[in-house]
């Protein structure tokens, strides 16, 4: 009777230790397309849950990030870039990635525009983070005029 139990509480113990045994799933919502303000701080998370604990690997355009460098530094499951440039644009992938299989996401990421349409008479002051008309002297006479500054 004793080894039947002993049995027993063996195989409902490895039952329970395959249960747990999870291929990675993400954790939260996750959006395909940012687009920061150059010079900006963005962090882009990529978290997964599964057993054993999917490992995190991230790419730009396919080829694989060894580690932290002075445009981006990785910690965890999160890529941080601590000033966006023009030069971080593209197609960023994080891939989490077990024993039982792989999940991988991608984010498209492009840079807003610093500058207002080409020929539209329209200037950028990066300090206002705002379009700036230029000066037109009978719009400053009529303002004038009518009491307005």
């Amino acid at each position: 009777m004793g080894t039947v139990l002993t049995h027993l509480l063996l195989f409902s113990t490895i039952s329970a230790v395959r249960q747990r045994r999870m291929p990675p799933q993400w954790r939260g919502y996750m959006c395909n397309r940012r687009q920061p303000e150059p010079r900006s701080l963005l962090v882009l998370h990529c978290h997964a849950k599964g057993h054993p604990k999917p490992v995190i690997s991230w790419f730009k355009n396919d080829d694989e990030i060894s580690g932290s460098s002075h445009e981006v530094k990785i910690k965890g499951s999160s890529l941080t870039f601590p000033s966006f440039t023009k030069q971080n644009e593209g197609k960023w992938k994080c891939e989490a990635k077990n024993k039982l299989g792989s999940i991988s996401h991608v984010f498209e990421i492009y840079a807003k525009e610093e500058t207002g349409d080409e020929g539209s008479g329209m200037a950028f002051d990066p300090d206002l983070r705002s379009p700036r008309l230029p000066y037109d002297p009978l719009v400053a006479d009529h303002l004038s005029s009518s009491g307005s500054t």
